[in-house]
């Protein structure tokens, strides 16, 4: 079937862009698929998350945090503490080893057996030594809990109402050294631990136990005190144990001289704080602030103390020092009142209606000096929804690497490997209801002024299907080599993971996600996704042409045409993979001002529509790879130059043009890209090879030129031609004359394991001159 060339013309069209300049070394993923009655059932989600992370000098990557499931076993130190289907939402502390390509689980054991309440056990916290060597503390169960003489039975320690801090040792291999419970009668758990220039163990955590063993010190002044204990590296044995004052999640960091860091979130305004304080009261009433400290172990002394918050809710996550001793927090605020400074990245709490409290909380970063008695920046970290600060971490330049989540589709990106939000399909209330949600990790990186970004970039999606919002973690602990790279950890951080689990982990679906990041890149910028008819924005439907924009481009003015059969995935440096799969690429154009287009289809198995909906497309230009995700598009109707359709007399095959326009009655052809995967079934890449029609997952439509309808005769591929399909319809008799507007109507079901009320969406709409 003869086909006018100008059917095939794609115009070109530049956005407004945002920059790529960081390179993904690796994203892996490993965890056990959740074993709850409400995850079996298809209620909730909860992922396993890492909670803690450390590199070693070699490139290793070690892991702490907490499993919902049937986690891997890899040189284990204890058999895996799941054997029958959990009634209530429990979770399992684990440590992990990862070699440093990212692709081998080098040990991975859970600590003890599962505690009920599930995601409010977060943190478990580790540090490692020059040795490679883990420390890990956390909180410890009842009962099941390894030793170095086995694991303890079931049933024969502590009552179920109590849990203890724990503190063990695993060598390089993942082997069993040293394994320590302290605590009293109450509840007492482990957040934080660090190792000081000696080698003594040092670990911050609450206690709820009026007989918390205290080596020095008052015991229990409240419902829940922070504690700070001594171990012995050798006996792992307390040495030394002290409670500090009313709070919740405490944090540790080393500073100088053997003086230690400490903040938490404190809801008491007992504090006594020291002469200086950038804040000497808490601000909010009732008290809800961020309290920070430095702590003389020597002597039991704090050497300073400052209150750090609003008038709202504000919660410490994350701590971190330099070499200076000057301590670096963040966390959550709900305050839009948080003291910041005046030369501060985001000096402002961001929010885009009248009603500032109504736009949810915001990660926040802050530094304070070595003396605690100035703060030298505090920024607020967010875009106009809501933000969470989890982690921080510092290089030897005295850049904050902040790592957090979000739900905002304008939070701060700069250099940005993934430069939008995934949007996630859920469901809630086992998918009585089925919507878009979207949401993200962030790491975002800060000058050593706190005055602007250095890059910035979203990480990974939301789980879903099942998504319970409050169990995603998004990006939860960050930490930087020597050399620059950043590894960020936490739950679906991967858009293009190596799954980790070992083939004996039957059924096993990772949540647990780490991300290495090297800062490096080339600069080149993503403007926009779009159909490469009627350039609506968002992804076509499998099979169909899209269009993806640059900016940013070096070298000089040039077209690249692709060929073979099928068509070849690289074209000037540029590969396109839609969900993991690279696409055939039809042309790349440099446009010799930075600017460039390329255009491609959409594999037929990875697009929209398929079982894998919303699927990640990952564009990679020499070297540097930069993950996108975008909602469905309607399916697009070609344009030629003056705004009329690229559509065809039925009879002979001439163009509809305005001198040669359609009489009302007759057959015309409508051509057309993204109507979905064809029965039947096509190959990616390929040329048509005669009539194929839409398969049933695709979208069903109506065809209206002006307020009649066109009667469809057939709808399906055009022959010959890649990602090119075909509308033959019978126009009306009383199709009116003149300029008429053409549009589809299209009706979309998407695949997601029910079907939920179908939503309609309108191409394009062109011009067809009329008799």
């Amino acid at each position: 079937m003869p086909v006018d060339p100008l059917v095939r013309k794609l115009l070109f069209l530049l956005f407004p862009a945002f920059l790529a300049a960081q390179t993904l070394q690796f994203g892996a993923d490993f965890g056990g698929r959740c074993v709850a009655v409400v995850c079996v059932m298809n209620v909730y989600w909860y992922p396993d998350t890492v909670t803690s992370i450390a590199v070693d000098p070699s490139g290793n990557t070690y892991v702490a945090g907490t499993s919902h499931g049937l986690f891997p076993l890899v040189n284990a130190i204890e058999p895996s503490p799941y054997s029958i289907i959990q009634i209530g939402t429990v979770s399992t502390p684990f440590v992990a080893k990862i070699d440093p390509t990212g692709t081998k689980l080098l040990y991975a054991t859970p600590v003890g057996a599962p505690q009920e309440d599930g995601p409010s056990l977060l943190p478990t916290a580790l540090a490692i030594d020059a040795a490679g060597n883990a420390y890990i503390t956390g909180t410890a169960p009842p009962n099941g809990f390894p030793s170095l003489a086995g694991t303890t039975p079931l049933g024969s320690l502590l009552p179920p109402t109590s849990n203890d801090a724990f503190f063990i040792k695993l060598d390089p291999n993942g082997k069993l050294l040293l394994s320590t419970r302290f605590g009293g009668s109450a509840d007492d758990a482990g957040n934080s631990i660090a190792l000081d220039p000696s080698g003594a163990i040092n670990i911050v955590g609450t206690t709820q136990s009026s007989d918390f063993p205290v080596t020095t010190g008052p015991s229990l002044t409240a419902t829940q005190d922070i504690f700070f204990a001594k171990l012995d590296p050798a006996s792992g044995s307390v040495t030394y144990a002290t409670l500090l004052g009313q709070g919740a999640g405490p944090q540790l960091a080393i500073g100088l001289s053997g003086d230690l860091l400490i903040a938490a979130s404190t809801t008491s305004s007992a504090w006594h704080t020291t002469s200086g304080a950038p804040q000497a009261a808490c601000a909010g009433s009732p008290c809800a602030d961020v309290i920070a400290l430095r702590f003389r172990p020597s002597t039991s002394q704090i050497v300073y103390a400052t209150y750090l918050g609003g008038t709202s809710v504000d919660t410490l996550e994350g701590i971190a020092s330099d070499s200076a001793g000057s301590l670096y927090l963040t966390g959550t605020t709900a305050s839009y009142d948080f003291p910041t400074s005046a030369t501060a990245f985001q000096p402002v709490y961001s929010c885009n209606i009248i009603v500032a409290t109504t736009c949810g909380t915001k990660a926040f970063a802050a530094h304070l000096n070595p003396t605690g008695t100035a703060l030298l920046y505090s920024t607020y970290i967010g875009g106009t929804m809501t933000e969470q600060g989890h982690a921080i971490a510092i290089d030897g330049a005295g850049n904050a690497y902040l790592a957090g989540q979000t739900i905002s589709s304008d939070f701060p990106l700069l250099h940005a490997i993934q430069p939008t939000i995934i949007p996630t399909m859920c469901s809630s209330n086992n998918y009585e209801s089925v919507y878009y949600c979207g949401g993200a990790g962030f790491v975002t990186v800060l000058n050593p002024k706190g005055s602007a970004l250095i890059s910035s970039t979203y990480l990974g999606e939301y789980g879903a299907p099942n998504t319970n919002a409050g169990a995603f973690n998004g990006a939860y602990a960050v930490a930087v080599d020597a050399t620059g790279n950043v590894y960020v950890a936490g739950d679906d951080l991967a858009l293009a993971p190596a799954q980790l689990n070992p083939s004996s982990a039957a059924n096993a679906s990772g949540n647990a996600s780490v991300v290495k990041i090297a800062q490096t890149g080339t600069p080149v910028t993503l403007s926009a996704m779009t159909t490469s008819a009627g350039f609506a924005r968002g992804l076509p439907y499998g099979g169909g042409l899209a269009s993806l924009f640059f900016g940013g481009l070096t070298g000089a003015e040039s077209i690249l045409i692709g060929s073979g059969d099928p068509l070849e995935t690289q074209l000037g440096g540029i590969t396109i993979k839609v969900g993991g799969e690279p696409a055939p690429l039809l042309a790349f154009a440099n446009f010799g001002n930075g600017g460039g287009q390329v255009n491609f289809q959409v594999p037929f198995d990875r697009g929209q529509g398929t079982p894998v909906p919303n699927p990640v497309v990952e564009v990679d230009y020499n070297g540097t790879a930069t993950f996108m995700g975008f909602l469905p598009v309607a399916p697009g109707i070609f344009t030629l130059g003056d705004g009329s359709g690229a559509i065809e007399h039925g009879a002979d095959y001439s163009l509809v043009t305005k001198s040669n326009p359609v009489v009302p009655g007759e057959a015309i052809i409508i051509y057309a890209t993204g109507l979905g995967q064809v029965v039947p079934a096509q190959q990616t890449g390929v040329p048509f090879v005669g009539a194929a029609q839409p398969d049933v997952v695709g979208p069903a439509f109506v065809v209206i030129i002006g307020d009649t309808s066109c009667n469809v005769l057939y709808a399906g591929t055009t022959p010959t031609f890649v990602g090119l399909y075909q509308i033959n319809c019978v126009t009306s008799s009383a199709l009116s004359s003149g300029s008429q507007t053409l549009r589809m109507i299209f009706y979309f079901n998407p695949t997601f394991g029910s079907t939920p009320p179908p939503y309609a969406v309108n191409s394009n709409t062109v011009i067809l001159p009329v008799q």
